[in-house]
């Protein structure tokens, strides 16, 4: 996912590098703090010398203020960087969309892929300044660690005998984060499919009275929801305390050892507390990581749905031989056609047809004889292959005419019309012109 979203943050990169530059500094004033803890307690505050502690007030409030501008460079520009790549992924994902067969409408949900253009994108929001805050968290971590080692290497040995504790835990905890995040995306795209589904089709809904019948199925899916959640939440919480414990564990070896040390004059006091500082700074970011890695397993499980959808190429699209067709006189041949919608039962069974320019063809028959096939095989909706026979239109083979000029040219006037937001006089003039932004917040606050 993350090597699949570069192109989208490539436009953004002196964004990003400011982002990563100023949390640099945000980071590196952070880690320095226990440090001039310490060198004030043991150069100042047992020497008592109130001058030169004055100098170190100084130094903090200086610190603090740079601390407090590169977090909101970082926060600020990372946020430009999100909103920029998701602007750019969900035009791609409607363009996509928009480019699938009738086929793949039939077959797919409109509420699953409302879930994953609307409900995975915004689930991805946030992953850009997770990884970039997560690359903060660990150069804090690897900032810290030299600290410790700096300050004392042989009490750093012996406080991080921790680590390969943390190590288990964390590989034992993703193996079943992951599989409970994706399992919640999956879960919320069934509960919009269901409602999107019975909102649409509410006139039969009510006309055959199922309110009640629906309303047990619609729970049963969002039952599934809720404990799909419950389960990912109970994963997140569990990982919380057995870091904290590592972290009170690895505190209480650092004052023992370290207090033993102190009464034997190998180690100072101040050195001692910016030491144990450190300890519970070192865990502070892997706490921030663990939580941030909750919410990156949700991102991931959102982006990998999104580029599924990304990846699925289209039934159909212009070749290189397609050609523009020019102004359509009219002669339509339909020559031995054979079609099925779900690859085995035949709709049109050797059809063979011709429609001279200028003739008027009324198809009538029973439902399901297939008068609105032919219409949309010929409209293109439907991928025709050659082994199933051909249409030409004033004779160049339906396939070999680009999409774009053989839809300009062909109307169809639907039994039951459907209206886009906007107006009235936008719907007529609905392929000459765009519904205007205040006409759509109109029609939805109708």
């Amino acid at each position: 996912v993350i090597l699949r979203l570069f192109p989208y943050v490539k436009p953004f990169k002196k964004l990003l590098l400011i982002s990563i530059l100023a949390m640099l500094v945000y980071t590196t004033t952070l880690v320095a703090v226990p440090w001039i803890i310490a060198w004030a307690i043991n150069d100042y505050v047992i020497p008592k010398d109130i001058k030169g502690l004055n100098y170190v007030f100084g130094l903090f409030l200086f610190l603090t203020f740079i601390n407090w501008g590169s977090n909101y460079i970082q926060q600020t520009t990372m946020q430009q960087v999100g909103q920029g790549v998701l602007w750019k992924l969900r035009g791609n994902l409607f363009s996509h969309v928009q480019k699938q067969s009738m086929k793949y409408f039939d077959s797919t949900e409109v509420g699953r892929l409302m879930s994953r253009v609307q409900g995975d994108v915004s689930q991805l929001q946030e992953f850009s300044s997770l990884v970039v805050m997560s690359l903060g968290e660990l150069l804090s971590l690897v900032g810290i660690i030299i600290a410790l080692f700096l300050l004392n290497y042989k009490l750093a040995l012996v406080t991080l005998i921790v680590l390969p504790l943390l190590v288990v835990l964390m590989i034992v905890w993703q193996k079943y984060a992951k599989k409970a995040f994706i399992e919640v995306r999956i879960r919320i795209a069934i509960v919009n499919a269901a409602f999107n589904e019975n909102i649409s089709g509410v006139k039969v809904v009510q006309s055959l009275n199922r309110q009640v019948k629906n309303l047990d199925i619609f729970s049963a899916k969002n039952s599934n929801h809720r404990k799909a959640n419950f389960k990912a939440a109970k994963l997140a919480a569990g990982l919380i305390p057995g870091v904290d414990i590592l972290t009170a564990v690895a505190i209480t070896i650092a004052i023992l050892i370290g207090s033993m040390m102190v009464s034997a004059s190998t180690l100072e006091v101040g050195t001692l507390v910016g030491f144990i500082m450190y300890i519970q700074r070192f865990f502070d970011p892997i706490r921030n990581l663990t939580q941030q890695y909750t919410q990156l397993q949700r991102s991931m499980a959102s982006g990998s749905r999104i580029f599924d959808l990304l990846d699925r190429e289209p039934d159909f699209e212009d070749s290189s031989r397609s050609v523009d067709i020019g102004n359509i006189n009219g002669d339509i041949e339909f020559k031995n056609i054979n079609f099925s919608y779900n690859g085995e039962d035949l709709v049109l069974n050797n059809v063979n047809l011709k429609i001279n320019s200028g003739e008027t063809v009324a198809f009538v028959g029973p439902t399901g004889a297939g008068k609105t096939t032919l219409v949309s095989i010929l409209s293109r909706f439907y991928y025709l292959d050659k082994d199933n026979g051909d249409i030409l239109i004033d004779g160049i083979s339906l396939n070999d005419i680009k999409i774009e000029s053989l839809s300009r040219q062909i109307s169809m006037v639907l039994q039951e019309p459907f209206l886009f937001s906007g107006t009235i006089k936008e719907n007529i003039k609905y392929n000459n012109v765009q519904a205007t932004d205040e006409s759509m917040i109109e029609a939805s606050k109708a």
